[in-house]
């Protein structure tokens, strides 16, 4: 099977627009898909790979936890931005009442006075389009770390689906070994009875056939277990229980830089560090407009000590600037440029990773070429060897020792082909080619109405 890279890179500048980042992530993740596409039907003949289908690793992920915990972060995100989109926009009512007690011989007053007033702030000009902005971006925050867990889950997933791989190739390689040495055992039996062979032989034989039927019992309880761990981690997934082909002939060929640059684009984690920045540099905008405190306009209505005297009129309050909001205005200007150097941070170990990650599989891919050469020139010894030793040529522990080195060459050679599937694997799922989160329905906060 070949893989078909075809990305469109569309670096996003630190402090672009939202929409503008959001639509390129966007067309970065088509690209993806489309080459995911052409890949699957350029190589439609191509029996399928021991992995899960799409179907079932949404609707296995939509249940975890960690997806429902966001879900729920998105939705109180989604009611703080309404929060701050409306204000400090209420009404505040007051009532009051008093008495006047005059000295002796005064005019006797009005014996009871009452007032009701009602107020309000109104926000300064500006103001509310800072807050809707602010609102938007811890929103679009929200959704960034509901696809960070999305592919964190999905790696969790993945890793698991090898680690179970790993175990059941070792354990078919230790159980193809004990059907070889069970062949040998009974062949040296057959020689004994013959007179052909020593007692030492027969020994020599069934230990070595021993030796690996511990082993195979060893890897098939590993395989057990670490099927038992995806179905208890999962909701009750299982292992997808397919041959694993040879890796594909141009999974080591050199990469072009530009799949570094769409792993680093349409990576959830540098989308979330984006977005907490354009949250802090919102934030800071509200703060630093907050220096100036909102004007309160009421109205007042009452009576006054006069009978017949009435109180109509309007209250102006003008907040005046204090030490408490110049500070949170600095702390907010500190947060933002604390975003800045945490974005630059993840935007420099993402672009490391993606590179390590690209020479990680073409280097795997060569090492399991190496194992093979050395695992096909190993068995043709063990075979030669063997052959002699059934025409009467050479010892029983040569060809023992011959085929235990056979072994364990071909079971390194296994292992190196699944860890050369993994770090190819590892390499779509990180550019969103596998296993892509679904698409996001709109005003839908939990993850189980995703489509």
């Amino acid at each position: 099977m070949s893989l078909v890279c075809l990305t469109l890179v569309a670096p996003v500048p630190a402090h672009a627009p939202l929409k503008r980042a959001h639509a390129r992530w966007r067309a970065t993740a088509l690209s993806a898909a489309l080459a995911l596409a052409l890949a699957t039907a350029a190589h439609a003949d191509t029996p399928p790979l021991p992995l899960p289908d799409d179907a079932a690793v949404r609707g296995h992920l939509l249940q975890a936890p960690a997806l429902a915990g966001a879900g729920h972060s998105l939705a109180a995100e989604r009611a703080a931005a309404r929060q701050l989109q409306a204000g400090d926009s209420g009404w505040t009512a007051s009532a009051s009442t008093a008495r006047r007690a005059l000295g002796q011989g005064a005019v006797p007053p009005r014996g009871q006075e009452w007032e009701l007033g009602l107020e309000r702030a109104w926000r300064l000009p500006g103001k509310a389009a800072l807050a809707d902005r602010l609102g938007q971006a811890r929103v679009a925050t929200a959704q960034a770390q509901q696809a960070l867990r999305w592919r964190e889950q999905a790696r969790a997933l993945l890793d698991q689906q090898l680690a179970w791989l790993a175990a059941r190739e070792a354990a078919a390689v230790w159980a193809s070994q004990v059907q070889l040495l069970t062949r040998q055992a009974q062949a040296v039996a057959r020689r004994q009875q013959l007179g052909d062979a020593a007692r030492i032989d027969g020994l020599q034989a069934d230990a070595a056939l021993a030796q690996a039927r511990a082993q195979a019992d060893q890897a098939q309880a590993r395989a057990l277990a670490e099927q038992r761990a995806m179905a208890e981690r999962f909701g009750g997934l299982q292992p997808v229980d397919r041959p694993l082909p040879p890796p594909p002939t141009d999974a080591g060929a050199p990469a072009a830089a530009t799949a570094d640059d769409a792993a680093l684009v349409a990576h959830p984690e540098l989308q979330l560090a984006a977005q907490e920045l354009q949250a802090a540099a919102a934030q800071a905008g509200v703060d630093a407009a907050e220096r100036r405190g909102d004007p309160r306009i009421g109205w007042r209505i009452g009576t006054g000590p006069t009978a017949g005297e009435r109180l109509v009129g309007v209250t102006l309050s003008l907040p005046l600037g204090s030490a408490q909001r110049d500070a949170g205005a600095d702390a907010s200007a500190a947060r933002l440029r604390a975003a800045q150097a945490a974005s630059d941070g993840v935007r420099l170990r993402l672009a490391a990773d993606a590179v390590q990650r690209r020479l990680a599989t073409q280097r795997l891919h060569a090492l399991w070429q190496q194992q093979r050469a050395a695992a096909d020139a190993l068995g043709q010894v063990a075979d030669g060897l063997a052959r002699g030793y059934a025409l009467g040529e050479g010892t029983l522990a040569d060809v023992l020792q011959a085929q235990r080195l056979a072994n364990e060459q071909r079971l390194a050679a296994t292992l190196a082909a699944v860890d050369a599937w993994g770090a190819a694997w590892s390499q779509a799922l990180e550019v969103g080619a596998l296993w892509a989160p679904p698409a996001y329905a709109s005003g839908a906060d939990d993850p189980a109405r995703w489509r």
